[in-house]
């Protein structure tokens, strides 16, 4: 009696084990699912802590402030200086080309300036926003809840 009692114990643990591989396999590919959304996620919340940065901080000390939390290593005087440099008129860009980041501050439009950056930061955050739209879109159209598709991405990948 004993050995049934082991045989049919060793089946029941082989279709528990079976069940969750079946179900850890399926979450690994929800997760997957969302991978592109967390990833815009990320992003939004890294521009949002910029913008929030360039909102606040005197434009002298921009570069600091903006380069100090940088993981990406990013190079953000040449970054501004070439958004300020796409977005002005011909004049002034004649003006601004031979100058430094940090010289800018020494012209009498730094306010224009300012305001184009965080302009350019806003519409950056919106198009992260719409790229996650469109990512919860997708995952609605399959048939699945954002919400909990994003439940199963940071449980797989451990984050909370």
């Amino acid at each position: 009696m004993e050995e049934l009692q082991e045989t049919y114990a060793d089946k029941s643990v082989k279709k528990e084990t079976k069940k969750d591989d079946k179900f850890n396999e399926k979450n690994a590919k929800l997760a997957e699912l969302y991978e592109d959304a967390a990833e815009y996620e990320e992003e939004l919340e890294q521009l949002e802590k910029e913008l929030d940065i360039i909102k606040n901080t005197s434009f002298e000390n921009l570069i600091k402030s903006l380069s100090f939390n940088n993981a990406n290593n990013r190079d953000f005087e040449s970054e501004l200086k070439n958004i300020v440099l796409s977005k002005i008129d011909e004049d002034k860009k004649r003006e601004v080309e031979s100058l430094t980041f940090e010289e800018f501050s020494k012209l009498n439009y730094v306010d224009e300036i300012k305001s184009i950056i965080q302009q350019h930061w806003e519409l950056l955050i919106e198009i992260k926003k719409e790229h996650i739209k469109e990512e919860h879109s997708n995952l609605k159209i399959m048939g699945l809840k954002p919400h909990f598709v994003k439940k199963i991405y940071k449980q797989v990948n451990g984050l909370n």
